[in-house]
């Protein structure tokens, strides 16, 4: 095979999964999306114990999200329309002594009104969602965290697809 073809054949290789991302019809709920809130939720003792802390997760998801061209809401502007989109990250840590170890579940979502066409109301529904759950030993936990920032990048990825259509 020549050398220009094969490196035709790999680009588009390369493309197929972003173009296929592109299309995804259940990133349809995402359109129209300008900024989002980030909330985190109450963290167990197991998992400050391990490490995790709410404004190191704070920091990190909006960092990831700020990276990639996202706007953050404020609490100010959250306080003003309730029907802001809220990414809300949840992570739950619980920790077995036998073993040593931790089981980490983390799951980020988004919340965003939605029109519920039968009942003729508005309500807040989860319309995009990510998650795990691993064991980790103590050494691994930073591993969780960056799976947390992952999640995020996932997020944001899917956020910026949706709007190019």
């Amino acid at each position: 095979m020549r050398p220009r073809a094969a490196l035709s054949l790999l680009l588009l290789g390369a493309l197929i999964p972003s173009v296929a991302r592109a299309q995804d019809p259940s990133l349809a709920s995402l359109r129209g999306i300008v900024a989002v809130a980030v909330q985190i939720d109450k963290l167990g003792p197991d998992a400050e114990e391990s490490g995790f802390d709410q404004p190191s997760l704070q920091t990190a998801v909006e960092g990831r999200l700020r990276k990639a061209g996202i706007r953050i809401y404020s609490a100010q502007e959250l306080k003003k329309d309730a029907r802001s989109p809220i990414l809300h990250l949840k992570v739950t840590v619980h920790r077995d002594y036998s073993y040593r170890t931790y089981g980490i579940h983390a799951l980020l979502s988004l919340s965003q009104t939605v029109y519920v066409k039968d009942l003729e109301m508005a309500t807040m529904a989860i319309t995009w969602s990510k998650g795990y759950l691993i064991t980790a030993t103590p050494e691994k936990v930073a591993d969780a965290k960056r799976d947390i920032e992952d999640m995020a990048d996932s997020f944001a990825a899917d956020l910026l697809a949706a709007r190019k259509k």
